[in-house]
């Protein structure tokens, strides 16, 4: 969360931190390891920054206290952002990826309760209003986020967002990668498939945001970095083509 005062390690952690740093030099030595030990220490030394330590440190926790309930007393204006990630709603498709949509509404209610008021995930990263935000957000682009997710959030008046692999979109056929390939050929194959584009603009319509979630869906960090720069670069630029709006936000 951001404070409005700045956090200071006490003495015990400073303690602390040199302890770690000479472990980890003993391990693998290294001059900056060493710099930041004898940093730590002269600090410890000195009476004057231990005492503006402890000082600030007593100041930061009267105003930002561990006890929840006091620090809702004491810092109203606190901010709290949550992000949240989905995939898909089903009553019967027994993968982890899958949200029965009961629970779903539940869950959606439960935040609403709890004071937050739903955002895109655009508006969370950049949010500095205080209070509480969250921003539910989906991956893959499965139908049952149109079918199922779109109506429980309607009728909550909840935005959300939804990242999109876009070799996959629009094709009318299972989406396929390490991970999800295991349900091709069975009775939940069809939990697989995609939205289309005119799909996809219809939540955008709805007020969701649409980000990238690649062009193919890889594992990024094992990629070339010409496909990577592919993978990044030309999914943005078929969300902005299909949708006419700039796409700011990637999942990976």
């Amino acid at each position: 969360y951001p404070h409005p005062l700045p956090n200071v390690a006490s003495g015990a952690y400073h303690l602390l931190h040199i302890r770690q740093l000479t472990a980890l030099n003993t391990l693998r030595p290294n001059p900056r390891f060493e710099q930041a030990i004898e940093s730590f220490g002269r600090y410890r030394e000195s009476d004057r920054d231990r005492r503006h330590a402890f000082a600030a440190k007593v100041a930061f926790r009267l105003r930002v206290p561990r006890n929840r309930t006091l620090n809702k007393v004491l810092s109203p204006d606190r901010q709290e952002v949550l992000v949240l990630c989905y995939h898909g709603l089903s009553d019967r498709w027994p993968a982890d990826l899958a949200v029965r949509p009961d629970d779903f509404e539940q869950q959606m209610r439960q935040l609403q309760e709890r004071g937050f008021q739903a955002v895109t995930f655009t508006e969370a990263v950049n949010w500095t209003r205080g209070g509480k935000v969250v921003a539910v957000t989906f991956d893959d682009g499965y139908h049952s986020v149109l079918d199922l997710a779109l109506p429980i959030l309607q009728r909550l008046g909840m935005p959300a967002t939804l990242f999109v692999p876009t070799d996959h979109i629009g094709r009318n056929e299972p989406m396929a990668w390490p991970g999800v390939d295991r349900w091709l050929g069975g009775e939940y194959e069809r939990e697989l498939l995609p939205l289309d584009w005119e799909e996809v603009r219809r939540l955008q319509d709805a007020g969701w945001e649409i980000g990238s979630h690649t062009c193919s869906h890889p594992h990024l960090s094992q990629v070339d970095p010409s496909l990577l720069q592919v993978e990044l670069g030309e999914s943005k630029a078929v969300c902005e083509r299909e949708l006419g709006r700039r796409c700011t936000s990637i999942a990976y």
